[in-house]
């Protein structure tokens, strides 16, 4: 019994001219990519992990250069229905070539599995009713050992079964975005294992009108044999190419071979295991064990969906460069800089934290920004691959906005389960990716500092109160309750990603206009100040308190308001300074 992924339909996707999801096989996705508005998992993680695989097929299978991504983006969305088209025989060629290591369940070489895995020595048959794991294994959201329900209450011990097209999909996701911590090994029982690469950063795929322009505008110029894109050699292969993932002992830890190699890491060896009288073809059980280990940190010379920032952890010390991640409540919008602009325009924030009460001017070393390019040295990428391609595009006007969509994964703190899964987007204005224009990262860098320097003194406003008076429910005395902590920041932080949004999309047709560009980013100013006023109000009014709370909480109420107002004027002093910058 076979499950071809080339040719069954297995890939949920949004057709243009319909609501409702339909499944296609990779050979129609890529043909008629033009047809269809998104490629659109059951989770975030799906959507990045089922996006990551196709863009690794098309690379391997085109080889674009840069000649080659702007013939591909004025052609006819249809041209590659014509067999004759030079990249369509492309296609068709490489499609032949491995047409067999796409069956899910081939007996040799199954896709982005190990057949091997069914005689591990680890096994205990006097122990092991049966010679694989529950599917759950396999399904993020279905609980397995100690972790928790996600979305779905289906557990292990019910033994569900798949059909082969979402056991193909929960595969791909689940080399792209397991978890870490104990796995059962090949020769041992139990096994460590590092999370899957995915969980480390934000996966940033730039999205068009359709998925045929989507799929285009995350496709770089890919020329292995001369080391394009950088830290691709012509060792580089995607993961179903490669004998390596067949094995099942993985070896030692190794940097990623290049763009194909690290968009589809084999973190596991997985193994399906089909039900042997069903009339049809199901997936009854899995085994997993720890595969490929990545040696050091995910590098940005080698990941091209992710975008990259500066850590400072003091101004006496230099900044590390780390994945960009999603946070549960403030949104990815502050990374607009490591998202879209390019590296001569960004500027990067000192890392002292806020400390002291309301007011005081240690608020004024908290967000001093300094260039983030260091003269004499190579600027280090910081943005994804597809904002960099775009940016170099003849035939993209300035005047188009794309979206940014982010997906990402938040593990336990021993990143053994899941915590939350994120998607966000924000606008991407190509004007601002071509941006050389120093001022404009001053402008976006001084916005997210203002909303990080109010965010601020609201957890402080929060904290003096918990100082000055613990109220009998606190427990220990000086602590403030993480459910009010996070109460406050919710009622602050979401409310302000969308007017953030319309400020980048403002500065996207300012460009060059200083007057516009000062207007929006007062108008930002004005947002956010009083969006942070109204959540201190509506925490100091909280009709919960009694006697003694009231006073201590109106004394930090106050500390806040001066603070805020301390803030907004250091704000208009330093946006006032943005011509200055060149």
């Amino acid at each position: 019994m076979t499950f071809d992924l080339l040719r069954e339909p297995w890939l949920p996707v949004l057709p243009l001219d319909s609501d409702r999801m339909t499944q296609v096989s990779l050979i129609d996705l890529v043909l008629h990519a033009h047809r269809h508005r998104r490629l659109i998992g059951s989770s975030p993680t799906m959507t990045a992990a089922l996006h990551r695989l196709v863009l690794a097929l098309l690379h391997r299978a085109i080889t674009p250069d840069d000649d080659d991504w702007d013939e591909l983006w004025m052609a006819d969305p249809a041209h590659l229905l014509d067999e004759e088209d030079e990249f369509r025989r492309r296609f068709d060629r490489y499609v032949e070539r491995m047409e067999s290591r796409f069956d899910l369940f081939d007996a040799h070489r199954p896709f982005l599995q190990c057949p091997d895995l069914a005689r591990r020595p680890s096994r205990n048959p006097a122990e092991d009713a049966e010679p694989h794991q529950s599917t759950a294994v396999l399904v993020a959201p279905w609980a397995t050992g100690s972790s928790r329900t996600l979305f779905d209450h289906t557990t292990a011990t019910e033994r569900p079964e798949l059909s082969p097209a979402e056991a193909a999909r929960w595969l791909v996701t689940m080399q792209a975005y397991d978890t870490g911590g104990q796995k059962t090994g090949y020769e041992k029982s139990r096994a460590p294992s590092q999370a899957s690469l995915g969980s480390d950063f934000g996966c940033v795929l730039l999205e068009g009108d359709t998925l045929r322009r989507t799929l285009l505008l995350n496709l770089v110029a890919y020329r292995p044999d001369e080391g394009h894109p950088t830290g691709t050699g012509p060792a580089d292969r995607p993961a179903w190419e490669d004998d390596e993932v067949h094995r099942p002992d993985p070896g030692p830890p190794r940097p990623p071979l290049g763009l194909t190699d690290a968009l589809t890491w084999p973190s596991r060896r997985v193994l399906l295991f089909r039900a042997r009288e069903a009339a049809e073809a199901s997936v009854v059980g899995v085994l997993r064990t720890p595969g490929t280990r990545l040696d050091g940190d995910l590098s940005q010379d080698v990941e091209p969906m992710a975008a990259f920032r500066e850590r400072w952890t003091s101004d006496s010390q230099p900044a590390r460069i780390v994945p960009v991640q999603l946070e549960g409540v403030r949104g990815v919008w502050q990374y607009t800089q490591e998202l879209l602009l390019p590296e001569v325009a960004r500027w990067s924030r000192s890392g002292r934290k806020y400390q002291g009460r309301a007011g005081q001017k240690k608020l004024a070393s908290k967000n001093k920004l300094v260039p983030s390019l260091v003269p004499g040295a190579e600027p280090a990428r910081l943005r994804p691959l597809a904002v960099s391609r775009v940016d170099g595009s003849h035939v993209i006007p300035d005047s188009t906005v794309f979206t940014l969509r982010v997906f990402g994964q938040e593990l336990g703190k021993k990143r053994g389960n899941i915590f939350a899964w994120y998607e966000e987007e924000v606008p991407a204005p190509v004007a601002l990716m071509r941006a050389r224009d120093r001022r404009i990262g001053y402008v976006i860098g001084e916005a997210v500092a203002y909303a990080d320097n109010l965010g601020d003194a609201l957890r402080v406003m929060e904290t003096t109160y918990h100082q000055s008076f613990a109220p009998p429910s606190a427990g220990r005395r000086g602590k403030s309750s993480a459910a009010s902590r996070r109460a406050l920041e919710i009622d602050f932080w979401p409310r302000v990603a969308e007017p953030f949004n319309e400020l980048v999309r403002r500065l996207g047709v300012s460009v060059g206009s200083d007057a516009e560009m000062e207007q929006a980013a007062t108008e930002w100013a004005d947002v956010v100040h009083d969006t942070a006023g109204r959540a201190a109000r509506r925490w100091a009014e909280d009709a919960g308190r009694r006697d003694r709370e009231l006073l201590a909480a109106g004394e930090s109420y106050t500390h806040y308001l001066r603070a805020a107002m301390w803030l907004r004027d250091r704000h208009r002093e330093n946006l006032a300074q943005y011509t200055e910058v060149s």
